[in-house]
């Protein structure tokens, strides 16, 4: 585990977790990124949510996206779920959370051709969204 953001190293609102696999020279790692922006002008609605994913995709020019991003809750808030595929044989799945004052950017990058049991996905949309007024409220429920 380390900070996603190397200027602001602070694990409770940016992480980075790499899982390596036991044979490393047959599959590359995999990696769980979360990181928290603040909500500002149009980040603060579900279009604006649709707008960064498709700019994301334009921006990044190896990502091509599978299929049509979806609307899925995460931690009790809405999130947008969306899959590319890249040039190198990599998968990347990626939620944009959009919380009350921040919104929360989770990545989910492994090699294409791992196959990934359906509990991991269901374990990445079980976690908890800790940016913002969420973090709040997340810790208010489970204390």
């Amino acid at each position: 585990m380390a900070p996603a953001n190397r200027e602001h190293p602070n694990l409770k609102v940016s992480a980075v977790v790499t899982l390596l696999p036991a044979a490393p020279e047959t599959r590359g790692p995999i990696s769980l990124t979360m990181t928290c922006a603040p909500v500002f002008g149009a980040l603060g609605s579900a279009k604006g949510m649709e707008r960064l994913a498709a700019v994301t995709n334009q921006m990044d020019k190896s990502l091509k996206p599978e299929k049509a991003g979806e609307w899925i809750t995460l931690d009790s808030l809405p999130a947008y779920r969306f899959e590319a595929v890249r040039g190198d044989a990599t998968r990347l799945t990626q939620w944009l959370v959009l919380g009350s004052t921040s919104f929360a950017w989770v990545k989910f990058d492994r090699p294409q051709d791992t196959p990934i049991d359906p509990q991991v996905l269901d374990a990445v949309a079980g976690m908890k969204i800790l940016c913002g007024a969420d973090a709040t409220a997340a810790a208010a429920r489970e204390g």
